[in-house]
């Protein structure tokens, strides 16, 4: 059997550079924190003489687990009282010996904020990433894609 997990929670700050009562476009600056899983297991077995099962599994798992800087773009536009849409990119190429690797995200989302610091956001999310571990005596590479709907809690200050 093989199985593969991931996790890629990231935090960011955003800066607007151009701002008005209904319209931001700004910058962030953040890290993501990447965890990459897969684990490939096999089993065999041999009925021996008399009928008993001579047998054996092997297990072998793979994970890296990084922090990774993120550098974005975003564009929110504000809908109406307290609902806001917008667009958030945020990624990075980062080769870091022994590592090379891609992170980006990109997503769509809708925004409505209960407070004047705090929402509830849902968007159809885009993410990709890819790691590539190459040394003398082993080679792991992960990549990963997900598309989907994501739904998140939003604090401004």
């Amino acid at each position: 059997s093989a199985s593969t997990s991931s996790d890629l929670p990231y935090v960011d700050f955003r800066f607007n550079f151009f701002h008005n009562e209904h319209t931001q476009f700004g910058v962030s600056l953040g890290a993501a924190y990447v965890v990459l899983k897969a684990e490939l297991e096999a089993s065999a077995g041999v009925v021996g003489p008399g009928g008993p099962i001579v047998g054996q599994t092997v297990t072998r798992t793979a994970k890296e687990e990084l922090p990774v800087p993120l550098l974005g773009l975003k564009f929110d536009q504000e809908l109406g009282e307290g609902l806001s849409a917008g667009l958030i990119f945020n990624g990075i190429f980062a080769p870091v010996s022994p590592y090379t690797g891609s992170v980006f995200d990109g997503e769509a989302h809708l925004d409505w904020f209960a407070s004047k610091n705090f929402g509830v956001s849902a968007a159809f999310d885009y993410q990709r990433f890819s790691l590539k571990r190459e040394e003398a005596n082993s080679y792991v590479k992960f990549a990963y894609s997900y598309y989907g709907p994501r739904l998140y809690l939003t604090v401004t200050f």
